[in-house]
């Protein structure tokens, strides 16, 4: 907070500075505010030129973070304990709520990687993180009735969520190379 006040600070009295002293040459100096064409022109294109550079590729940038977002909610998704461990004395019926709906939440955001890939090359990742996924969901579909099923295979869920986690970590470094 009061490194934020000192840096405003600074930079008021640098602008007050900057402008006392174009006011000076205005009235000391007599051929200050006379320039010639090529004097203005070239600082046109200058502008231009630095104004295309910093904008270039700008686009691809931002499109590549939204997909870096959306495998990080993937690798959160699964990586939480409720992808791979359930308590078998829970509530089933609450419990099977969960599970599809988090079950819901990783297929949307891998159809939104689908998309992604395609332009960004990551298809065969994607692939590997959805062929994963569809087994496990395999897994829990045919046994969410039986919670105490599923509390005993953690450590095969957890190779899922593991596998899952480290193809997104290949594919978000992929994404800056």
């Amino acid at each position: 907070m009061k490194k934020d006040c000192l840096i405003k600070i600074a930079v008021g009295i640098l602008c007050a500075f900057t402008i006392g002293v174009g006011i000076y040459n205005g009235f000391v100096n007599d051929t200050f505010f006379t320039t010639s064409l090529t004097q203005v022109l070239t600082l046109l294109i200058s502008l231009c030129i630095v104004f295309w550079a910093t904008q270039y590729k700008n686009d691809q940038r931002k499109v590549k973070e939204h997909a870096e977002g959306i495998i990080e909610k993937v690798q959160i998704l699964v990586t939480r304990e409720e992808f791979f461990l359930f308590n078998p004395l829970g509530d089933k019926e609450e419990t099977k709520k969960k599970i599809m709906a988090n079950n819901r939440k990783i297929s949307n955001c891998i159809n939104v990687m689908q998309q992604y890939s395609k332009s960004l090359g990551f298809e065969e990742d994607v692939k590997y993180i959805e062929t994963e996924f569809k087994e496990y969901k395999e897994m829990v579909s045919e046994h969410i009735e039986d919670l105490d099923y599923l509390s005993k295979t953690e450590s095969r869920f957890r190779r899922f969520s593991e596998n899952i986690d480290s193809k997104c970590d290949v594919i978000i470094l992929s994404l800056y190379q």
